[in-house]
């Protein structure tokens, strides 16, 4: 797994958005 599979890191405030909406 290296930064290049993944995108640039989203904003941390959608990432912990996305967090939230699943609990």
């Amino acid at each position: 797994m290296t930064a290049d599979a993944r995108p640039a890191a989203p904003p941390l405030t959608e990432r912990q958005e996305a967090r939230r909406r699943r609990i």
